[in-house]
């Protein structure tokens, strides 16, 4: 799956109003939620010595930015 459709999946999930596609992104605390849901991601997989999936979830953190 690419970074930024990831990204838009946790931003979805983390929305409490999924009836409006243009609140997702107006939304700074599923914004935030899912902010940090990825960089926790990454932080375990770095424990694991796992750097792809640490870097791809950097990436999604980046796209999550960009939203």
């Amino acid at each position: 799956m690419k970074p930024k459709v990831k990204a838009i999946e946790l931003l979805n999930k983390m929305t409490t109003n999924t009836n409006d596609d243009t609140l997702i992104y107006k939304n700074k605390y599923a914004r935030e939620c899912a902010l940090i849901t990825a960089k926790e991601i990454k932080l375990a997989f770095m424990e694991i010595a796992d750097y792809d999936k640490a870097a791809y979830y950097r990436s999604i953190e980046l796209e999550i930015k960009k939203l």
